[in-house]
Order: C-alpha cells, then structure tokens, then sequence
C-alpha cells in the first residue's frame, strides 16, 4: 500500500481520500464497490487507480500520439473525463448525474422527516418544493427546514484531488445565505453542510 500511495500519479487520489476521509466511510464504500456486478468493479477500481484508458494514459503506455480531449483541447486525464470536461455534451452529463444523485438524496431525506420540517429541493418539475420558495438570486441543493432552523445541504459531486477546494469553494459560495432569505424562513437560523460525493462513487 505504502508503494502505491506514493506512486506521483496513481496514490494521489487514494492518498487525498485516506487524509480527508474518516475509516469507516472508507470501509464502508469498499464493501459497496465489492458487492458491485464485475463490470461496474472494474470500472470503479480502475478509475480510483488512475488506470482508466484516457488519453492521457494511453500516452503515458505508449498507446497514443495525443494526450489532449478531442472534444475541448484539453489533457484527457481520469479527473477531466468523469467531471472536468468543459464542452456543453459533457457538462449535460455531469448535470443530469448530479440531478439524479440529488432525487435519491431527497427521496431519502423525504422518508425520514418529521411532520414538523418541510424539505426544498432545487429539481425544477418535482414533488418536493423548490429552494427558491426560500431563497432569492442563490439556489443551494436542498433545504431542511423546521420552526426554528434550516439545514442547507450542498451536494459536491467531485474528484477525490479536490475533495478540499470543493467543499471551501461551496462555504464561499453561500456563506452570505442570511442575505438571501424569503419571508418563508425570514426568522430562521441557517446551517450549511456540504455532502461529497467524489466522481467514482457517482458514476457508478
């Protein structure tokens, strides 16, 4: 373990992961990825690895002449094909799987509600109410709110090399939300927590 992690390119990731990540969330996504179907396994590993067949590495092995997306100019590396493309089809694709990600968040934060808090959720045509029922100009993900308070809950679906910049640059982001309030929780205390999601987790 001690050769790969420092490996400069395939241990940065799982070094960024091992230093960010409590033990048990570890453990607990390695038994979800091994109860995987093999395809899907195999993908996971592989990406987690830096091993997937990106341009950049089929450069690296000496398997291609370019290491550059076709679709934007830029380096293909694992973290620029699974969330970093910036061409309009690929960022449709990391919109609709953020968008998915967060109907399975409220479906499951809906089936745990008290009858006393109320669930907002930025997904336009849904059956849950919308965020900016409660919020002007700022539309953060989902919203939990009771009498008293509102939980923001801000789904971060990044790359494990920037676990650290995502979650400073959400904080940033809405940290002036008592600016942004409706009447609806005009009285209510604000609290923001981010929910990461790194990009093999979603992917899958």
């Amino acid at each position: 373990m001690h050769h790969f992690t420092g490996l400069p390119y395939q241990g940065k990731s799982v070094t960024v992961l091992t230093e960010n990540l409590p033990s048990n969330i570890i453990s607990n996504w390695s038994k979800m990825t091994d109860s995987l179907p093999g395809y899907l396994f195999n993908f996971t590993r592989k990406a987690i690895q830096s091993q997937l067949p990106t341009l950049g590495n089929l450069v690296r092995w000496g398997r291609a002449s370019s290491n550059l997306c076709p679709l934007c100019g830029a380096v293909q590396s694992n973290k620029h094909v699974l969330s970093n493309c910036s061409n309009p089809d690929a960022l449709k694709r990391y919109t609709s799987r953020h968008n998915r990600i967060l109907e399975l968040l409220a479906a499951w934060f809906a089936s745990k509600l008290d009858s006393k808090s109320t669930l907002f959720v930025d997904l336009p045509g849904s059956r849950y109410r919308q965020v900016s029922d409660i919020f002007t100009s700022v539309r953060p993900d989902l919203v939990i709110a009771n009498e008293k308070s509102a939980l923001i809950v801000e789904l971060t679906v990044c790359h494990e090399t920037n676990l650290k910049s995502s979650k400073m640059y959400k904080e940033n982001k809405y940290k002036e939300l008592n600016d942004y309030k409706t009447g609806v929780i005009a009285d209510h205390d604000l609290v923001l927590t981010t929910c990461k999601l790194c990009f093999e987790i979603s992917a899958v």
